[in-house]
């Protein structure tokens, strides 16, 4: 009676084996738009400005398709040059919901000129130190470590479809150092169809009741097949 459990399992575990998918927005590559300082620069347009100095934010799309309906894990690469990293601010929006990703490198009440190096490659997946402060808040406001939730925490993308727009926004709050350049981002996307949740989450049911005796599992693996969408 063992073999129909072990064979479901086989079978919901190939289903998770989902690869991470790579989206990379360079100039010439997937559709993408975006502005500086509110003036809309066009489809496809890269190598764009991050003003010095400018709270006005400059953005860039990227959209994401092909993959399953159920993200898992997520992070962003971002490449830029020039400028002076301590006022850089910036942030991931997806569905309305708001993932910071740099909030003035280095920048701290002890150290109020941040990070004052030229441009940066960086891949994230948590969130900056300070992320939860505004980054026009003086250098004192950074002392107490804000709110801001990580990427890859479940309570901020986890769960929902990535398939849509994913829009990065940037900004160079602090003067100095001259315009910085973003040359290029990217987002890695782990994702698994809903049908592989509740798969999972039936083959949860079906162990619990194994475990719970021989006769619950009998009667559970005649449901089973149901669940899993076969006659």
């Amino acid at each position: 009676m063992k073999k129909p459990l072990l064979s479901d399992l086989i079978r919901i575990e190939a289903l998770a084996m989902v690869q991470a998918d790579l989206f990379i927005q360079t100039d010439g590559s997937l559709s993408g738009s975006g502005f500086t300082a509110g003036t809309q620069s066009g489809v496809g347009t890269f190598n764009q400005t991050i003003a010095d100095g400018n709270a006005s934010v400059m953005w860039n799309s990227i959209s994401v398709s092909g993959l399953g309906r159920s993200l898992s894990a997520i992070s962003v690469t971002l490449s830029v040059t020039g400028g002076n990293n301590s006022g850089l601010y910036a942030y991931l929006s997806y569905n309305g919901t708001l993932g910071v990703l740099l909030n003035r490198p280095g920048v701290n009440s002890t150290t109020p000129f941040g990070d004052t190096s030229a441009g940066l490659t960086q891949t994230l997946t948590g969130t900056p130190l300070y992320g939860g402060v505004s980054p026009l808040s003086s250098t004192a406001s950074f002392t107490t470590p804000g709110s801001s939730t990580p990427l890859n925490d479940n309570s901020l993308y986890g769960g929902m479809d990535p398939n849509g727009n994913w829009t990065l926004f940037f900004a160079d709050v602090s003067g100095g150092g001259g315009d910085a350049t973003l040359n290029g981002w990217s987002l890695n996307i782990t994702a698994v169809p809903e049908t592989v949740n509740v798969a999972l989450a039936a083959f949860g049911l079906i162990f619990i009741v194994v475990v719970g005796g021989g006769r619950g599992y009998r009667q559970r693996t005649r449901v089973s097949p149901m669940v899993n969408g076969t006659a």
